[in-house]
């Protein structure tokens, strides 16, 4: 099976909020606004802040982020969009 497609999005307000908190958290860079097309490698951070988010984001959401996906990501919105099929309320 090939990797999934993600639609494009806008990025929910308390999505927004969770995962700014969690920046703030692991990284003393400010990645500046967040946007649904904002590339997850222009966030500043390296490979051990990256995991740290991820774990942040499933401890916020309280939801498992599914790795083989997560490495067919590119942007928040296609985090978003994971983090809802994760939950199933995907859109």
């Amino acid at each position: 099976m090939g990797p999934k497609e993600f639609s494009p999005v806008n990025l929910k307000p308390e999505f927004i909020e969770t995962v700014s908190g969690a920046l703030r958290q692991v990284s003393a860079v400010d990645p500046g606004p967040l946007e649904a097309d904002r590339l997850i490698s222009d966030l500043g951070l390296d490979s051990a802040a990256l995991v740290d988010l991820i774990v942040m984001l499933e401890e916020k959401t309280k939801r498992a982020i599914d790795d083989r996906q997560l490495a067919n990501m590119q942007t928040l919105g296609d985090l978003q969009n994971l983090i809802d099929l994760e939950s199933g309320n995907a859109g």
